[in-house]
C-alpha cells in the first residue's frame, strides 16, 4: 500500500484548496494512504510529522509564490 504525504503551507487558503483537490484525487486510488500535513504561520510541521514524512512513498509539496 503507497503511502503519500501533502505538506503545504497556505497564507489565504489557496494552496490549501488545492492541497484538499489533490488529496481527493489521490484517494481514488486503490490501497493508497493520504496524509496531508499543513505547514503553520510560524513555518513549523506538526508535531511528530517528520517520522510519517520520511517513511513516505511519496512527498507532494505546495505553497504559495
Amino acid at each position: 500500500m503507497p503511502t503519500i504525504a501533502i505538506i503545504y503551507y497556505s497564507g489565504y487558503g489557496h494552496t490549501a484548496k488545492q492541497a484538499e483537490a489533490v488529496q481527493q484525487d489521490l484517494a481514488e486510488v486503490k490501497g493508497a494512504q493520504v496524509n496531508v500535513y499543513r505547514i503553520d504561520k510560524d513555518g513549523n510541521l506538526p508535531e511528530a510529522s517528520m517520522d510519517a514524512i520520511a517513511k513516505a512513498d511519496a512527498v507532494i509539496y505546495g505553497s504559495s509564490t
